[in-house]
């Protein structure tokens, strides 16, 4: 059984998530992806995965709000969520108006990517051995 984190990658370019799909096991992370928000959410509640890195910007439901749905609810609330955007000082502000627990501008390389998602795991665990202690 594998027990590398899993990862959510929601975005609506094809070649962000093929390129995240393929970069980040190599990385040391299980992959699965959405392409959209709505479906964000829906397989990030059925699936569960230990982090989440959603685009800003797209279709049907934008990351923002698809972070908001996510934090409000009592089952996915503590699941951390790096945002992925191009859109620099407005995105940032946007994503932690939602309370995404993380940022990365795009272009965002994979091994930064990781980087930063295994420290937002860490700090968790962290946090969680702290309060069973």
């Amino acid at each position: 059984m594998d027990t590398a984190p899993l990862v959510l990658v929601v975005d609506d370019n094809a070649d962000a998530r093929e390129l995240y799909a393929t970069a980040l096991p190599l990385l040391g992370l299980r992959v699965l992806t959405a392409a959209d928000g709505r479906e964000g959410v829906a397989r990030a509640r059925s699936v569960m995965p230990d982090a989440i890195v959603m685009d800003l910007s797209m279709p049907l439901l934008e990351g923002d709000q698809a972070a908001t749905i996510l934090k409000a609810d009592l089952r996915t609330r503590s699941i951390p969520i790096v945002a992925l955007t191009s859109h620099g000082f407005i995105g940032r502000a946007k994503a932690k108006a939602a309370g995404f627990d993380g940022f990365c501008t795009k272009p965002c390389a994979p091994q930064d990517l990781a980087r930063l998602i295994t420290g937002l795991l860490r700090a968790l665990r962290a946090v969680g051995s702290e309060e069973t202690a």
